[in-house]
């Protein structure tokens, strides 16, 4: 059992569209902004688990709140019991993160942008993938496809901007940069991150109850493998017999 301390930050709570309300916080990307959207989350739940039927969409630093009965928001009543419910900060069961492993391959045939990303930063290729699979990396937001991963924690040295004409077709797998987060594909896509690897994993799969590999406080550490190793890891995949690993986090 977690007892939550009384909230610390100003939130905003507004109607969004007909049938959801959006809570917002600081506009920052942080960890403690992140725990605070997660353990709302995870009050609201429980607090709505036999009154009505919702739908949650943590991210950075807002918290989307979707109500099954549209009717359950047409009052400012639920508006006020979850500023009361934020200010406070009654007993939740925190939900465990995981901590999921995902394999990267380097080689300059599924890295493009590498090459001269590296050299930009005075590094070799080799270096480069060394620095970008050192840290723990957090789920900030799973989106802009399903099963979208956006990562925080990357090293300041390896940020970069978005590039300024997006590719057409970016390739399931494909592990990129754009500014200070690392994002992965779930599948083929237009995309404007500089891309310096590819994961075989898949990372949405939408005939599970949970079709995303990770969720919004997740934690991720990327392993740098070899073309022939990511060719082993993707045929297994299809055969169904891989699974990636993932373990609880405790931190």
């Amino acid at each position: 059992m977690y007892k939550a301390e009384k909230m610390k930050f100003e939130i905003s709570i507004k109607h969004y569209g007909s049938h959801a309300l959006l809570i917002e916080w600081p506009g920052v990307i942080s960890d403690e902004i992140l725990a605070d959207v997660l353990r709302l989350n995870q009050l609201i739940l429980g607090y709505f688990k036999d009154k009505a039927g919702i739908c949650t969409t943590p991210s950075y630093h807002s918290l989307l709140v979707q109500f099954i009965d549209s009717e359950t928001i047409q009052s400012d009543v639920i508006v006020k019991e979850l500023h009361e419910l934020y200010t406070l900060g009654c007993l939740a069961n925190r939900k465990p993160a995981k901590k999921i492993f995902i394999p990267v391959c380097y080689d300059e045939s599924l890295a493009p942008d590498l090459y001269e990303l590296s050299t930009k930063k005075g590094l070799t290729p080799e270096k480069f993938a060394w620095l970008h699979t050192t840290p723990l990396y957090r789920v900030f937001c799973v989106g802009f496809l399903p099963g979208f991963i956006y990562l925080g924690g990357l090293d300041p040295l390896l940020c970069h901007p978005r590039k300024d004409i997006p590719r057409q077709k970016v390739i399931r797998g494909s592990v990129g940069i754009a500014g200070s987060q690392t994002g992965i594909y779930p599948g083929d896509s237009p995309g404007g991150w500089n891309i310096i690897g590819n994961t075989p994993l898949q990372l949405f799969k939408k005939q599970k109850n949970n079709p995303s590999l990770a969720e919004a406080g997740d934690y991720v550490a990327l392993y740098p493998i070899s073309k022939e190793e990511h060719e082993q890891i993707r045929q297994l995949i299809e055969m169904g017999e891989y699974e990636p690993k993932i373990v609880t986090h405790d931190g």
